[in-house]
């Protein structure tokens, strides 16, 4: 062999080796769990839109050293065998590498078997998606090789070194393209612990709600947590994290139910509750563990007054106020801002609030018929409504007011409760009028005067419904989401869990109870 055949071919050999130690790093890289968690997980590398090679962690399984030195070895012979086409010995090398990053970390991919009493984990994964992978890298090393040893066929040694790095540090920065976060692309049940139905179907819900759990998969959760009390913030978050694991078609969130009841008592025990007030206190209690706010400053009443300020200078006084007291990931998300405006029928003086709220909890107004619209619903939310006894800040009196409510600030997640349930006095039942909403919400007919930023986009998908059959003596709740990954829609019934065709309307629902929206 000629002196440059050598040069060229010691050359792609430390190549070669520093790319398969690069691909070996992926499957011996240790786990991004925070340290409150020991438990082993099962990493996911995402190669391409379509096919997925699965990793299991395992701290032991580092291969030794003389297994490395026969793959270099046999690496060395292939070498030697080949032709000087550039384009040929890069194919030959990318197939030593995956034949020998295959055998020694058991790449496998998953087949999920519809008999729900197998679980086949044994597929093999398609090589050409991983060569597909390191390909690119290694041409571009032969072309930087080729090219330097064109223009500088005389380098010193050190120069030679030098070279080597570059190249090395080039295929370093091209592989973290590689590299995904831990996701696992397969929809998951809860286990039923005693009429917990109401729990599960709202949990769903949120475990589904894009990109507010890709925040509880990253590495910087642990600088949420407040430092005072964080137990139910945890359990969610290993639920999270074992359901995007996991291969079990469902996992028991019994520690998440008994962090929670630890909290709010009334969710404690096997009775059957409220599915929109479990909502609302699982966000609750996620909000105060992650409250970046540790002191909360003396509460004070605000005031409104539009002689000395305008409407978008009072709301973000309010909503400063509200930040300084209470600013979570749960907030980022959930919260929006509602103006009130109550107005004397005497003297017509304006009364003025900003609340923020989680959710729109709508009543059904008075119809004719058996269905009514998601947007007849909002108007009448919205709507003016009379008030009999209120006291009136210019009269100091009791009056006869109207109140009506105007929609401020939009959240990212939009929780519209529909109010089935309907308690006056001794009378209970539950409304069971048909609904028509669509998977997609345009809020911006609903935006009167408001000029805050985060209505500029008023656009929503629906991804997420939590459902009730039954009456209030006896009833099921069950949900229906939209996973945040594979954008395929799931029917979510405690343990089972089947997927379900997407619509585009829903025509005359009469089951429907909470709707999830995210903005587009």
């Amino acid at each position: 062999m000629s002196g440059f055949k050598l040069y060229r071919s010691r050359i792609i050999l430390s190549l070669s080796s520093q790319a398969y130690k690069r691909v070996h790093k992926l499957s011996s890289q240790t786990s991004t769990e925070p340290e409150f968690v020991n438990q082993q997980i099962n990493k996911q590398i995402k190669l391409n839109d379509e096919s997925f090679i699965k990793i299991p962690y395992n701290e032991q399984s580092i291969t030794n050293q003389q297994t490395i030195k026969q793959e270099t070895q046999s690496t060395n012979q292939n070498i030697q065998k080949t032709e000087t086409n550039p384009t040929q010995t890069n194919e030959q090398l990318v197939n030593v590498v995956v034949k020998s990053t295959m055998q020694n970390n058991n790449i496998m991919s998953y087949q999920h078997s519809n008999n729900q009493n197998v679980q086949s984990l044994s597929t093999i994964v398609d090589k050409h998606d991983l060569i597909q992978t390191l390909k690119p890298e290694l041409k571009k090393e032969i072309t930087i090789f080729n090219s330097q040893n064109k223009q500088q066929p005389n380098n010193s040694p050190q120069q030679k070194q030098q070279q080597i790095q570059q190249n090395g540090h080039l295929i370093q920065s091209n592989n973290k393209a590689v590299k995904k976060e831990i996701k696992y692309f397969k929809a998951c049940g809860l286990h039923n612990i005693g009429n917990t139905c109401y729990f599960n179907s709202a949990l769903q819900c949120i475990i589904n709600t894009p990109k507010f759990n890709d925040k509880f998969l990253s590495d910087d959760i642990k600088q949420e947590f407040n430092p005072k009390h964080k137990q139910v913030a945890v359990q969610y978050w290993r639920l999270l994290k074992q359901m995007r694991t996991t291969n079990q078609n469902s996992e028991n969130p019994v520690q998440l139910k008994q962090a929670i009841t630890n909290s709010t008592k009334k969710f404690g025990g096997h009775r059957q509750e409220d599915s929109q007030e479990f909502l609302r206190a699982l966000l609750t209690c996620l909000h105060e563990d992650l409250n970046r706010v540790t002191g909360k400053p003396i509460y004070k009443e605000l005031s409104a007054d539009l002689n000395k300020q305008t409407l978008e200078e009072i709301s973000n006084t309010w909503f400063n106020y509200f930040k300084g007291r209470d600013n979570s990931l749960v907030t980022d998300y959930f919260t929006g801002q509602l103006l009130s405006r109550v107005t004397c029928s005497v003297c017509k003086n304006q009364s003025l609030a900003f609340d923020n709220f989680q959710d729109l909890s709508l009543a059904f107004p008075n119809i004719q018929g058996n269905q009514i619209t998601l947007e007849d619903m909002l108007k009448y939310y919205l709507s003016e409504e009379n008030i009999n006894q209120y006291t009136c800040g210019k009269c100091r009196q009791q009056r006869k007011c109207t109140r009506q409510l105007e929609i401020w600030r939009l959240p990212d997640i939009l929780v519209i409760h529909l109010k089935r349930f309907y308690y006056k006095g001794s009378m209970k039942k539950k409304i069971n009028i048909d609904i028509k909403f669509g998977a997609k919400l345009d809020i911006s007919q609903f935006i009167v005067n408001s000029t805050d930023k985060s209505t500029l986009n008023c656009q929503y998908n629906l991804y997420g419904i939590v459902k009730h059959y039954g009456d209030l003596n006896f009833g099921h709740y069950f949900a229906e989401c939209k996973h945040p990954y594979t954008q395929k829609w799931y029917q979510l019934n405690d343990s089972s869990v089947s997927e379900i065709k997407p619509k585009v309307s829903y025509e005359s629902d009469n089951s429907a109870y909470l709707l999830l929206y995210s903005r587009i």
